[in-house]
């Protein structure tokens, strides 16, 4: 069964009525999770206790923040899932336009050792279900490496007992970046990046929308889905191993929840037929 849930913000919580009739799962970034929320869970961790950007890089630093978080919720090591970014290959970038490194950029092999590293060390500490996030590509320095195809799939070839959580709005940017293109054509070339990825891995999807600007594209607002990243969603929904579809956007959320539900069950009938 693929749960569908939301990433927990207080915002949420006047919709809590409406939220435990759309979701089977809720997705925590920092903290408990809230009073009118008992069922399963997910945590995701992006930032320490004190705020930094959590990073694979820095194996001490994940390790801290993962004791930190599990010591902070009693929840935290009974969750369902727990993922992680991926990171950066510098260990200092700019505040607000992280995309520029302040500290050197390490090569690709020391980047997907420390990676490893970082990795065994979660493993240490979290027997379930571990997953690592895509990220969306930024010119600059401070993503250098991490966004290709061919870095996942290394991460995850290391890390037998790794799995993938597939941010749809981030694959969409690193395609059209990466591959020197305009947004126009994000939906072929988020379907062309993504198809390299080892979706045999993938476990759980994020759900939002970059922003168009123009011919750029960014995933800067967590912006409701659209109909590319649905058409996206469709055609992963067999993989064997997805888990969660977890939605990210901070706007008409009960709305987009019904959609994605819906998909979501007629892609169950379709299968059963």
């Amino acid at each position: 069964m693929i749960r569908l849930g939301i990433t927990y913000r207080q915002e949420l919580d006047c919709l809590s009525d409406e939220l435990c009739q759309l979701i089977d799962v809720l997705e925590i970034t920092h903290g408990s999770s809230p009073a009118w929320w008992t069922g399963p869970i997910t945590r995701h961790l992006v930032r320490t206790s004190s705020g930094q950007r959590l990073s694979l890089l820095q194996p001490t630093l994940v390790q801290q923040a993962v004791t930190d978080d599990f010591l902070a919720s009693s929840h935290s090591g009974n969750a369902m899932l727990l993922s992680v970014h991926l990171g950066y290959p510098c260990a200092i970038h700019r505040i607000g336009a992280h995309n520029f490194p302040l500290s050197p950029v390490v090569s690709e092999a020391e980047a997907v050792a420390r990676f490893n590293e970082s990795l065994r060390l979660v493993r240490s500490l979290y027997p379930g279900t571990l997953a690592v996030e895509n990220l969306d590509y930024h010119e600059g320095g401070a993503y250098e490496h991490i966004c290709t195809p061919r870095f996942i799939s290394t991460i995850l070839e290391n890390n037998r007992d790794l799995g993938l959580l597939l941010d749809i709005s981030h694959a969409e940017v690193s395609a059209v970046k990466l591959g020197g293109l305009t947004a126009q054509y994000r939906l072929q070339a988020a379907r062309e990046y993504i198809n390299r990825l080892p979706l045999e891995r993938l476990v759980e999807i994020h759900l939002c929308a970059p922003v168009v600007s123009g011919n750029d594209l960014a995933d800067t607002e967590h912006a409701p889905v659209t109909e590319i990243e649905l058409a996206l969603l469709e055609e992963l929904l067999s993989l064997p191993q997805l888990r969660v579809v977890n939605l990210e956007s901070t706007k008409n959320e009960l709305d987009q929840l019904r959609t994605i539900s819906e998909i979501m069950k007629h892609h169950r009938c379709s299968r059963a037929d």
